[in-house]
């Protein structure tokens, strides 16, 4: 596959923010499927299983898609150089999103920053969005609980969302969560769902130090649920 780089994004710290995009054949539908990760500097390990994938999709796939893909593989680049959560503002960047639940809180490791989209990080998801409407959006994480999958939609997507959902946990055995249990207010879940009524689906993969675990062993968890998801949009 021959994916083309878009302009890139700026961190704070003036880290690019790299991007992207494969253009696919089918000139109907014109449907933009996300990959993300690293909104949080201090979850390496869905900026790994991003850049595996990525990497076999450009060298390796040689399937016709009929989908575009936009990949993001490190949105807080300074957190990951840090290994902490929140930007160089100690925002996070998942608390700053104008969904209609945004709201301001307190310093700390959920800062949501004085206003919606006042990070540049934030912003340039923003950006893509709006130039590339997002029709499915997968969004990597990592926690210290068990691997989980948990979705964002609305509607009549919720019951799309969830099939695809049971479809990744056949093969990562992840539980799936319709909350992960506390409010994620200016999330970008909550705001991709709301403004474009696309389905985000989040996975929270182990993290390395509480499950003792490495990134390759995350990685050939859910190799083949991933391939196996591209290979469903193959025409």
């Amino acid at each position: 596959m021959k994916f083309t780089k878009l302009i890139s994004g700026q961190s704070l710290d003036l880290r690019k923010i790299p991007t992207y995009f494969f253009k696919g054949n089918d000139k109907k539908f014109n449907e933009n499927v996300y990959f993300i990760a690293g909104i949080h500097g201090d979850e390496p390990e869905g900026v790994y299983v991003l850049k595996r994938l990525f990497e076999w999709m450009e060298y390796t796939f040689e399937e016709d898609i009929y989908s575009n893909f936009v990949f993001v593989p490190v949105v807080n680049p300074d957190g990951l150089a840090k290994k902490i959560r929140n930007n160089e503002n100690m925002v996070d960047l998942n608390r700053n999103f104008p969904s209609s639940n945004w709201k301001e809180n307190g310093k700390g490791r959920y800062y949501s920053g004085p206003m919606p989209f006042s990070e540049p990080e934030s912003r340039y998801l923003g950006e893509l969005f709006s130039n590339y409407p997002p029709s499915l959006t997968f969004s990597f994480h990592s926690w210290n609980k068990s691997p989980a999958i948990n979705f964002d939609s609305i509607g009549k997507q919720k019951s799309m969302t969830r099939e695809i959902s049971e479809f990744f946990s056949r093969f990562n055995n992840y539980e799936i969560l319709d909350s992960i249990g506390y409010p994620t207010p200016g999330s970008l879940g909550s705001y991709v769902s709301e403004k474009y009524n696309s389905p985000v689906i989040t996975f929270e993969f182990p993290s390395l130090d509480k499950h003792k675990t490495t990134f390759e062993e995350i990685w050939k968890n859910n190799e083949r649920g991933l391939k196996e998801f591209i290979f469903t949009l193959s025409s």
